[in-house]
Formats: structure tokens, C-alpha cells, sequence
């Protein structure tokens, strides 16, 4: 039985400073999921066999675990530089007892950032 959501993420502009997400609980039949303990991981990668171009984890501080008994997470705003293209992304807990859950997976377009002109292009264009 498949448990995720899929949502696929805006699309953004590379360099830029993703707002990230305010805050998800985590329930089960309407009850908070306890996160005491538990491994909190946000991961993109180009393809699903390819490695991870960005991770945010509740260890290094790209994800915190707001309220553990409530299931409160919170991804902060961060930049994201990574090359232009087409993402696969998730959303994983590995908990206290070692069991790990995927709730949620993407896909999410990074677009190349158009600077503006500089004063040669502006003169020769």
C-alpha cells in the first residue's frame, strides 16, 4: 500500500532563497505522530537512482522538529543552487524504533536566474 502524497513543489529560480514550509503535522487517524527521537529528512535528487543535490535534515539544521509530541515540523527558508532542471524530491522520518516512513515526493523545477543586463549588454544589445 502506497502511504505518500504527491505534491510537486512551485517552480524556483536558482540562487534564490526557497521559503521553504511554515509547518506540516504529522497525524494518523487524526492523532499526532510522536517524533521523539526521530530522523527528519527533505531530499532532491535528479533522478530517482542519483545521489542527493540537496539534503535538509533535522540534524544539520535545515528541518526542526518544532514539537515532537505534536508531530510539528518546520522547514526554514534556505537558498537552493542547484543546477537548473527537473527534481525528483521527498520527505521521510526515520523514527525512534528504526522504522522509516515516506510522506511525501515530488518533482520540483529549478530555473536558471536571469540576471540583469550589464552596462556592456545594455551599450551593445
Amino acid at each position: 500500500m502506497i502511504n505518500y502524497t504527491t505534491y510537486n513543489i512551485c517552480k524556483h529560480i536558482c540562487g534564490d532563497t526557497w521559503d521553504g514550509l511554515g509547518s506540516v503535522t504529522f497525524t494518523t487517524n487524526g492523532s499526532a505522530i510522536d517524533l521523539t527521537g526521530a530522523f527528519v529528512e527533505f531530499g532532491v535528487k535528479y533522478s530517482v537512482a542519483s545521489p542527493n543535490v540537496l539534503t535538509l535534515t533535522s540534524e544539520n539544521s535545515g528541518i526542526f522538529i518544532a514539537a515532537p509530541l505534536s508531530g510539528l515540523i518546520v522547514i526554514p527558508p534556505t537558498t537552493v543552487d542547484i543546477p537548473p532542471g527537473k527534481y525528483n524530491w521527498y520527505l521521510s522520518i526515520k523514527f525512534a524504533d528504526l522504522r522509516v516512513k515516506t510522506y511525501f515526493k515530488g518533482i520540483w523545477q529549478i530555473i536558471p536566474n536571469i540576471l540583469p543586463p550589464t552596462d556592456y549588454e545594455r551599450r551593445n544589445y
